[in-house]
């Protein structure tokens, strides 16, 4: 399937407004011409992304830490009892780097499998912060949305981030270039993997 379209984008209107194409009883169009992409040669920029964002809510002034929404849950902490949905999903994400094309991907991987990957574990926000070395959380918007209960932790290079869910971490992960550092502890402790979803990794 070919995308066409019915107008083509004007590149220059002279005059450039109503009222004078009025006095004027003329006007001129310049138009671009409209390009035809063919979708099947539009590559993806990940291999993978999380089938499910986060509910949010309108921001507020709150201070809020910010990511996109493509970036929501790629690197994060699994509960162990996930190994075997982990590794499907890994399968199919080495699918996709299989079929790399140039600097993009001919697909991208929607993973469904681990929709709450710290399901059964008791991790409190308290925690988080604890493990971090108490720093205190901000707020954090994805796709320029408030994720209702959401926090994140600032960090060297991005942010430690979670979402609770009656009072306990639902799902937590790191953004940017961020180190578990002592989250470490903390995923021992509670028997959790640090999975690297882009990178279909695990430790």
């Amino acid at each position: 399937m070919v995308r066409t379209f019915r107008e083509a984008p004007s590149e220059k209107a002279d005059p450039i407004d109503r009222a004078g194409y009025v006095e004027a009883g003329r006007l001129t169009l310049v138009l671009r011409k409209v390009e035809r992409i063919d979708p099947s040669k539009i590559l993806f920029s990940l291999p993978t992304i999380e089938n499910a964002l986060p509910p949010m809510r309108e921001p507020d002034s709150s201070p809020a830490y910010g990511m996109h929404e493509d970036e929501w849950r790629q690197r994060e902490f699994v509960s162990r009892q996930f190994a075997d949905e982990v590794e499907w999903e890994f399968a199919e994400i080495h699918k996709v780097w299989a079929e790399q094309e140039g600097p993009g991907f001919k697909r991208c991987h929607v993973r469904s499998k681990v929709a709450e990957p710290l399901r059964g574990v008791e991790v409190t926000l308290a925690d988080v912060s604890k493990a971090l070395g108490g720093i205190e959380p901000v707020g954090i918007t994805v796709g320029g949305g408030q994720v209702i209960d959401g926090f994140a932790f600032p960090l060297p290079g991005g942010a430690a981030y979670l979402r609770l869910a009656d009072d306990s971490v639902e799902s937590l992960g790191l953004h940017g270039d961020a180190e578990p550092g002592g989250l470490r502890g903390l995923a021992n402790e509670h028997d959790l993997v640090f999975v690297d979803w882009i990178g279909a990794s695990a430790s």
